[in-house]
């Protein structure tokens, strides 16, 4: 993903960013029409994201290797670095849809709709956390993030001096789902006219991976699922 995180996913070209889009409609018959996407997207991180000043502060960290490979000084309060990195990457974004739309004769104002949809979104941009990197490192042996941490001493003797919490690529969200509608346009009245209408989401997966410090590799994936409906 261009960045520090689990996992593999697509996103292409690590170092730049472009978007993309093919679409299909096809009339069927009378009644029916078929429709289908692929698209590509990306959102260039903020000036702030980007540039915010560096400063540091002093996060309670635990080391895990403390009074087994590292001396237990290793624990307590431990300078971290924060602020912008102008290095980040565009966050990223495939999309893809396919779905159909029903009209049919034998029912005129009548209309139903399925659509499913599939998002992968990566190299979103956050910090890891002090405590996230040492984890991920110690515990889940990433190099990427063990060249965050600086430290003195060698063998039991090490202490951890200083740890690098800058802006980074570090999330991947993947989602996939249903949006089903169907509607009933009454025959119009002296009145007015009158419509009755359906509207379900049903959300199959929302897959967050984002830095976690209670996880043995520093990271954990959020899941999420359900259904909404609304009527009009």
């Amino acid at each position: 993903w261009g960045g520090i995180g689990p996992g593999a996913a697509y996103v292409p070209g690590a170092d730049h960013a472009n978007t993309a889009r093919a679409a299909l409609r096809w009339q069927a018959n009378d009644n029916l029409l078929l429709r289908g996407s692929w698209s590509q997207g990306f959102r260039v991180p903020s000036i702030s994201e980007l540039y915010a000043g560096a400063f540091n502060n002093f996060p309670a960290v635990t080391d895990p290797l403390a009074g087994t490979l590292h001396s237990s000084k290793s624990g307590g309060q431990i300078q971290t670095l924060g602020g912008g990195n102008a290095t980040l990457k565009p966050e990223k974004s495939i999309s893809k849809t396919a779905g159909f739309v029903y009209n049919p004769d034998w029912l005129p104002g009548y209309d139903v709709s399925l659509d499913y949809y599939w998002i992968n979104v990566g190299n979103l941009v956050g910090t890891i956390g002090a405590q996230n990197i040492v984890n991920g490192c110690y515990l889940g042996g990433d190099a990427n993030l063990c060249s965050l941490i600086t430290t003195v001493g060698t063998g039991k003797n090490t202490l951890i001096n200083s740890i690098n919490n800058t802006n980074r690529n570090v999330g991947i969200v993947i989602t996939d789902g249903f949006d089903f509608s169907t509607h009933y346009k009454f025959p119009s009245t002296s009145s007015g006219d009158f419509k009755l209408g359906l509207d379900v989401t049903f959300l199959k997966r929302y897959d967050a991976t984002t830095p976690d410090a209670s996880s043995l590799g520093g990271f954990d994936t959020s899941r999420l699922a359900g259904c909404t409906a609304t009527s009009n």
